[in-house]
C-alpha cells in the first residue's frame, strides 16, 4: 500500500470512529435504549481510531478487537488499563453475562469519555 493509500485509510478509519462516538453518545442520552449499546459503540470508536493510528504509521491494521494490542502498534498514550476496560465492554455489551451487573448510563458515559480521549489523541496524530 502506498503512503497516500495509508493516509486515506487512516482518514477513513477516523471518520468511522467519530461516527461511532456520536452514535454511542446518542444511545447514552436516550433513556429508552440500553446503556450496553452505548458501551459497545464506545469500544468501536476507540478501535477504529487506533486502527487509524496504525494506518498513519504505515501499517495494515490487524483484525482484532484488542485495544491494548492496537495501541501498542501506534503512538497512543492511553493507559492499558483503560483500554482493557473498553475491550471488556465490547465483549460484555455484545454477549452480556447474566451473572454480571448490567451497564448503567454512568458507566456507558465513562466508557464514552475514555473513547473520546482515544479519538482526540488520534485526531492530533493525524493533524500533526
Amino acid at each position: 500500500m502506498s503512503e497516500r493509500s495509508f493516509a486515506e485509510a487512516a482518514a477513513r478509519w477516523l471518520e468511522l470512529a467519530t461516527e461511532d462516538l456520536r452514535v454511542g453518545a446518542h444511545l447514552a442520552a436516550t433513556p429508552s435504549l440500553p446503556p450496553r449499546s452505548a458501551a459497545y459503540f464506545a469500544h468501536q470508536a476507540a478501535e477504529k481510531a487506533l486502527k487509524a493510528a496504525a494506518a498513519t504509521d504505515g501499517a495494515e491494521p490487524p483484525r482484532t478487537h484488542d485495544l491494548v494490542r492496537l495501541a501498542h502498534l501506534s503512538r497512543s498514550t492511553i493507559a492499558d488499563d483503560d483500554l482493557r476496560i473498553l475491550t471488556d465492554a465490547h465483549i460484555q455489551a455484545q454477549y452480556p453475562d447474566p451473572a454480571a451487573p448490567a451497564y448503567d448510563t454512568a458507566t456507558a458515559l465513562a466508557l464514552l469519555e475514555t473513547s473520546s480521549q482515544v479519538v482526540a489523541e488520534v485526531q492530533g496524530l493525524l493533524a500533526g
